[in-house]
């Protein structure tokens, strides 16, 4: 069991530091491609929060197509972090709560992540533009990257003060329930519990489990830490 455990180990650490080379490479390849100009340029433009989408197939497809398909894009990257201290959650329970079914232990380890998905879901959509604001975010965007009046995008994010163009939406607002919110949480929670969890695993005792449990355990902690 040591040997996949090893592997694993390794095989993490490697994913992980291949990654972030190959953003950097990536970060590289950008500042010196024909894209310099625009990639200069902040998202953020007269205080609005504005990313735009250029498809060889937008024109093509219906724009509620885009916008269904950029709020579970939204929703997803949101949802890499959500999920995270539910294993953790598990664990903790499988060490202090033996007794508690499986249903009750899925139950408490994933109402987080649930309760964040609502407020996930709740926040997505406004990314999308009312018309009025759209018109206001096409306008910025064509000025400032300097976009050919001939080319067709979709744009989508917020604004933080022209509210009554969008409904009334600040864009903090929906900031704060797809990411900050979520992260926060979650990471915070993640914390908690591999203090939690590292405690336990410290006082472990031979007379509550055998040493190949216990080891088995401080594995799948380790394994934990390594994924975040």
């Amino acid at each position: 069991m040591a040997y996949p455990i090893s592997i694993l180990r390794v095989a993490c650490s490697i994913e992980g530091a291949a990654g972030c080379l190959l953003n950097l490479y990536i970060f590289y390849l950008l500042r010196k491609s024909r894209m310099d100009a625009l990639f200069r340029i902040h998202v953020f433009l007269d205080c609005h929060f504005i990313f735009v989408i250029f498809n060889p197939f937008i024109g093509q497809l219906p724009k509620e197509v885009y916008d269904v398909l950029t709020m579970l894009a939204s929703a997803l990257c949101s949802s890499m972090f959500i999920f995270i201290p539910s294993l953790a959650s598990l664990q903790l329970m499988a060490l202090t709560r033996p007794q508690l079914s499986a249903l009750k232990r899925f139950s408490v380890a994933f109402a987080h992540p649930l309760i964040c998905c609502f407020v996930v879901g709740i926040s997505v959509p406004m990314l999308v533009p009312t018309t009025e604001m759209d018109i206001e975010m096409e306008r910025v965007s064509r000025a400032k990257f300097e976009i050919d009046d001939s080319l067709i995008f979709y744009r989508y994010g917020g604004t933080m003060n022209r509210t009554e163009l969008n409904r009334g939406r600040h864009f903090l607002v929906a900031l704060f329930g797809f990411i900050i919110f979520p992260y926060s949480t979650s990471y915070a929670e993640m914390v908690i519990l591999m203090f939690m969890i590292y405690k336990h695993l410290k006082s472990y005792k031979s007379a509550v489990t055998s040493a190949k449990t216990a080891s088995l355990q401080r594995d799948f902690f380790i394994m934990q830490l390594l994924q975040v």
